[in-house]
């Protein structure tokens, strides 16, 4: 909070070191400032929450004319921002996902309209941060697409493609929900990795050149 620019020393009950004196709040304690007499105004309950009667440096809707209406408020800090800036793209699933406690499934689906292709989708979920989810694959000669999304709208999602002979990357897509990838690929045996930050519930939807 105080990289954030809280307390003011200017704030209705700011100290000199950038703290305050109506307790019970975060930022509010005996700091050794000249004259600092500690007061009670508010419950012991909001010793663990920021700005005890919302009025020195903390308020998400000050009112008009009040001194965090018209002084810094932490509470405008960008780094609270609640929106996405400008060209940061999402996108909402409606699609229902199933969730599961157990290892990754594969299930296979019909065959795509397109002659000579298969359709393969893959459910699974990251536990944590780097964990790495694979699924071999054997594609005859082609273009090879593939999405990756997470049921958690925010959570970046990582799909790489690998040759598992000499385990090198072929291609991979990183996207905040979902991870697009299209690649011309030879006939052969690859590996689909899945990875990213932790996502409660992700489905991988693979398109690929049946194999001869």
């Amino acid at each position: 909070m105080h990289t954030m620019g809280g307390v003011q020393s200017s704030a209705p009950h700011g100290t000199a070191g950038e703290h305050c004196w109506d307790e019970s709040d975060r930022m509010c304690y005996q700091d050794g400032s000249a004259g600092e007499v500690l007061a009670y105004p508010c419950l012991a309950a909001n010793e663990r929450l920021f700005d005890c009667n919302h009025d020195d440096y903390y308020n998400t809707n000050p009112p008009a004319g009040s001194y965090l209406a018209t002084h810094w408020n932490t509470a405008n800090n960008a780094f609270l921002a609640q929106t996405d800036p400008v060209g940061f793209g999402t996108t909402t699933s409606t699609t229902s996902i199933s969730t599961s406690t157990t290892a990754p499934t594969t299930s296979t689906t019909a065959p795509a309209t397109q002659a000579g292709m298969s359709s393969t989708t893959y459910t699974g979920s990251l536990v944590v941060r780097r964990q790495v989810d694979t699924y071999p694959i054997t594609v005859g000669a082609g273009t090879l697409t593939a999405t990756l999304s997470c049921a958690d709208a925010r959570t970046s999602m990582l799909i790489s493609l690998t040759n598992p002979a000499t385990g090198r990357r072929v291609t991979s897509s990183r996207g905040r929900n979902p991870a697009n990838m299209s690649k011309p690929l030879d006939a052969g045996d690859y590996n689909l990795l899945v990875s990213g930050s932790v996502c409660s519930s992700y489905t991988l939807t693979v398109s690929y050149p049946t194999a001869s």
